[in-house]
């Protein structure tokens, strides 16, 4: 039995609706991608003007010695609150207590939070071997840090709700802004 092949030989009609989907997908996909990832919104969230960075990075260049409040293990109460604050399993927390006590590490608070718009915001807190993430809000958030005399806080931008990651840290000396991050940047704050 022969089939009739006049079928394959004609225009398909759905071909050019196909490819012309296919570019509007495309130009879809440009257009979030270059407007950070909202098209339907029109808010760019904290936008640090360029002259206001330029000051937050000279400002931000000349920090040194930073002091945190360290945490007194001392009192059985913040010591479990510190562990609590550590988020971490059990068994690891204990560990990270235990160092401190010997010597081998200390523990300090840290406060962190969003300086700008309230918008989702993620930075990474890293310190001595510790790894965190912290989503930013306008009500500060305390955690404990780990860290060695003369070490370092590297504090990373994971997420940025709009216009730049927008954050700041309260110390023993007061608060310090960071410039605006944007994701995979990083700055540190050297420890005393």
């Amino acid at each position: 039995m022969v089939h009739s092949s006049s079928a394959q030989n004609q225009p398909n009609p759905s071909k050019p609706r196909l490819i012309a989907s296919g570019l509007a997908v495309a130009a879809a996909l440009g257009v979030w991608l270059t407007t950070g990832g909202s098209f339907l919104s029109t808010s760019r969230g904290d936008s640090v003007p360029a002259e206001k960075q330029q000051q937050l990075l000279e400002e931000f260049s000349q920090v040194r010695d930073v002091e945190l409040q360290p945490v007194n293990l001392a009192d059985p109460a913040e010591k479990e609150q510190a562990m609590a604050s550590l988020d971490l399993p059990t068994p690891e927390a204990k560990q990270i207590i235990n160092d401190a006590e010997k010597g081998e590490v200390k523990l300090a608070w840290i406060t962190l939070w969003d300086n700008a718009d309230e918008d989702g915001d993620i930075v990474q807190v890293y310190s001595n071997g510790y790894t965190r993430s912290v989503t930013l809000n306008h009500h500060p958030k305390t955690l404990v840090i780990p860290y060695i005399h003369k070490g370092q806080i590297v504090v990373t931008g994971v997420h940025d709700g709009g216009g730049g990651i927008t954050v700041s840290a309260k110390t023993t000396g007061g608060s310090i802004p960071f410039p605006s991050m944007a994701e995979g940047q990083k700055f540190t704050l050297p420890l005393q």
